[in-house]
């Protein structure tokens, strides 16, 4: 029995590591022409979590392993 447990725990524990991971995403917004955005808001799509295109509309954003999309907005640009 303590050797099932004691398996159960080294294949539970690494599993458990790997959903608590984040990842980092870079890019930039541009608009239809290639022209960079500045100060686009990016945030992760059901959370208050963000940040901001840079002059050259560069971002980067650390994202929890359970995010699927990014939405992002600039004032003056219409959504699509």
């Amino acid at each position: 029995m303590r050797k099932m447990l004691l398996l159960l725990l080294a294949v539970v524990c690494p599993a458990m590591l790997l959903l608590g991971q984040t990842r980092t995403i870079s890019g930039k917004v541009s608009d239809a022409t290639g022209a960079p955005i500045p100060n686009a808001s990016i945030i992760i799509k059901g959370t208050n979590a963000g940040t901001t295109s840079t002059s050259d509309g560069t971002f980067s954003l650390s994202v929890p392993h359970r995010a699927r999309s990014l939405v992002i907005s600039a004032v003056g640009m219409e959504p699509l």
